[in-house]
């Protein structure tokens, strides 16, 4: 998934994020409040006094304070008040057949490398498409399209364009910052698979011009119990 698929977490307007918290289905009110707490986060107060948000933080233990100044890393947001380790990474759920339906989170929408601009239209998450102004049903049309085979002319989304302004958003620049991850479960001796599985992925910066051609920037490895 390249990162500019992804709204830039520092830059982002509260609009553009409020909108991705309800289209991952956050009740409005929580939205409201996870959207401030960003907004806290990456913003500077007078004189560097502390913030009501401040004030929250620091009553936890252990304490700390807001960064007040943009995010390094995205894993940032799960300090701010309200976001919750599924919101961020998102979930699975049963559907009728036992099959596990991922959902995804806000790492799948955000990041510190993320664009405010044109977002690659064979990789944008529907929520991210949401969040700038397309409308849920045209999202869903372009993902079915996209599906069938890539993208590989805007004129093919041309039919979408009454959809919402964020359509002209969407672009077919891929950046050189990706994000790539492979998950897997086992199988259990009666052929069922288990409910743990274990993911592994990593930020990839590539660099063609050098040897080798590229860098990578963070790796991530863990395990999950899923529910």
């Amino acid at each position: 998934m390249p990162e500019n698929s992804k709204l830039n977490v520092n830059i982002a307007p509260s609009l553009e994020l409020t909108n991705l918290m309800l289209a991952l289905g956050v009740d409005p009110g929580q939205a409201q409040s996870i959207v401030a707490g960003i907004l806290d986060w990456r913003g500077s107060t007078p004189g560097g006094s502390l913030s009501e948000m401040d004030q929250y933080y620091l009553s936890l233990t252990p304490s700390f304070r807001a960064r007040h100044a943009s995010l390094q890393e995205i894993e940032e947001l799960l300090l701010v008040r309200g976001v919750t380790p599924d919101l961020f990474y998102g979930s699975y759920t049963r559907g009728a057949d036992g099959r596990l339906i991922p959902h995804g989170g806000l790492r799948d929408c955000l990041s510190v490398y993320g664009s405010g601009g044109p977002l690659d239209v064979n990789t944008v998450a529907p929520e991210v498409m949401q969040a700038v102004g397309i409308a849920p049903d045209t999202a869903a049309a372009i993902v079915a399209l996209r599906s069938q085979a890539p993208i590989r002319d805007l004129g093919q989304i041309a039919p979408f364009s009454s959809g919402g302004n964020g359509v002209a958003r969407l672009s077919m620049a891929a950046g050189s910052i990706v994000t790539l991850r492979a998950t897997a479960q086992l199988h259990l001796s009666n052929g069922q698979l288990s409910d743990i599985h274990r993911t592994v992925s990593a930020l990839v910066k590539f660099l063609p011009e050098q040897t080798p051609p590229y860098v990578i920037l963070r790796w991530y490895d863990n395990t999950a119990i899923l529910q």
